[in-house]
């Protein structure tokens, strides 16, 4: 699961989306800039927020789960 759908999924009330992201980042100890850089993919948490982040979320985010894997690109002249 990713940690946006963790958050979305688990910690929104009617409070939102915006305020959920605000606790959590204040319970990891990181900016929410830093939050909401992992949530969307640009940046990756440290090894040790990632396991801080697994502890958070009762292992339901994960580290594989930060692991973008792109495909390799087609060369267009084999098509």
């Amino acid at each position: 699961m990713t940690l946006q759908d963790y958050i979305k999924n688990n910690c929104t009330d009617n409070r939102g989306i915006v305020v959920a992201k605000r606790e959590f980042a204040a319970k990891l100890k990181v900016s929410e800039s830093a939050l909401v850089h992992w949530c969307n993919g640009t940046r990756t948490p440290t090894l040790k927020k990632v396991k801080e982040i697994e502890n958070l979320t009762n292992g339901m985010v994960s580290f594989n789960d930060f692991i973008n894997e792109k495909p390799e690109p087609v060369d267009e002249s084999l098509v």
